[in-house]
């Protein structure tokens, strides 16, 4: 006699549920900071999105310049920047769209990049043209070895490490600099290098940029224009060669490198959006006449936030896989400058 195991119906039916709830995915939040022109006050605004509802940070009292953005797992928002009051610029970041200012009247300062690790808020920038790592509000002078014009890009903490990234002058060409816990490493090219964006993975740091091309002839500079090219260990990666272009913007996953960029053409005044992965371009709608300013990577997922310069006034946007999400209503100029995805 066959014996037969029975399996009542609502067990089957919570092991049905079981599997259904594995198999929600988990939602999404897209977070980009960027400007708007506020027409009343003739200044900047900063405003963050989170999944395309806007959210202001500032009121158009004085200019503000947003640089970067960082979301925590709590759901923090902090954006860095600075505010034009007079002829001075105020380095400042906000949590929740609350300011916090690094700097006052009597320096000359900007925040350029912002993390948050644990309950430290770190943000890299300059006072009075001379590299500074805010921690907690308290600023922290970066050693200089007679380096001179400096520009700060980026501040990333990776484990105990804390990475400022950068390019200055040597006394004969621009180079890219980078301080790991307030020690300053210099990366010379055969050309001019400047720095706009970094990534750690693992061991490897990542820094791309562009390279300043000059043709001379008979002692002459006869043209110059800009390769984008990004750095691996010191090693340099061209990503462009007849283009006129920069990179902008960096993320490593796994082993795939994802960079954005702008190619211009200053005599037809015009400019395009690039974006490469692995060094070759890919190509993205809606790119002509836009600007990659940020790159993020959500596992499949590659998000870029920007700009778009249609018939009247600029429109902030993002892409998400290479399909575009307009951000502003064309109303004002505006533009995305950082994104983020949690």
């Amino acid at each position: 006699m066959k014996s037969h195991i029975l399996i009542p119906v609502f067990t089957l039916a919570a092991i049905n549920i079981s599997l259904a709830q594995n198999t929600i995915s988990k939602p999404v939040y897209v977070y980009v900071v960027g400007k708007e022109y506020n027409e009343a006050t003739k200044h900047n605004t900063i405003k963050y999105w989170k999944n395309e509802e806007a959210v202001t940070v500032t009121d158009g009292a004085y200019n503000a310049e947003p640089t970067a953005i960082f979301v925590t797992d709590n759901n923090d928002v902090y954006v860095s920047g600075y505010e034009t009051r007079g002829k001075t610029n105020i380095a400042q970041y906000w949590k929740n769209s609350r300011r916090i200012a690094l700097s006052d009247a009597t320096q000359n300062a900007k925040a350029n990049s912002i993390f948050v690790s644990g309950n430290n808020v770190y943000v890299s920038g300059t006072i009075n043209n001379e590299p500074v790592l805010w921690k907690n509000n308290i600023p922290q002078k970066l050693p200089l070895n007679g380096i001179k014009k400096i520009s700060i890009s980026s501040v990333i903490v990776s484990g105990s490490d804390v990475y400022v990234f950068g390019s200055g002058n040597n006394g004969e060409k621009d180079i890219l600099l980078y301080w790991k816990n307030g020690t300053l490493t210099q990366i010379t090219d055969s050309a001019s290098a400047y720095a706009q964006s970094a990534f750690i993975s693992g061991n490897d740091i990542y820094i791309a940029g562009f390279r300043e091309i000059v043709t001379i002839q008979n002692g002459e500079t006869m043209s110059k224009r800009n390769m984008a090219a990004y750095w691996k260990n010191g090693i340099v990666h061209p990503l462009s060669d007849s283009l006129d272009a920069i990179a902008l913007s960096i993320y490593v996953s796994g082993n795939d490198v994802y960079i954005t960029g702008v190619a211009s053409d200053v005599e037809k005044n015009f400019f395009s959006a690039l974006y490469w992965k692995n060094g070759t371009l890919v190509p993205v709608s809606r790119s002509e006449d836009a600007g990659f300013n940020s790159i993020y990577v959500a596992g499949n997922d590659v998000y870029m936030a920007g700009g778009m310069h249609p018939e009247f006034n600029d429109r902030a946007m993002y892409w998400k896989n290479g399909q575009a999400v307009p951000l502003s209503d064309g109303s004002h100029n505006a533009v995305a400058i950082a994104i983020t995805v949690k």
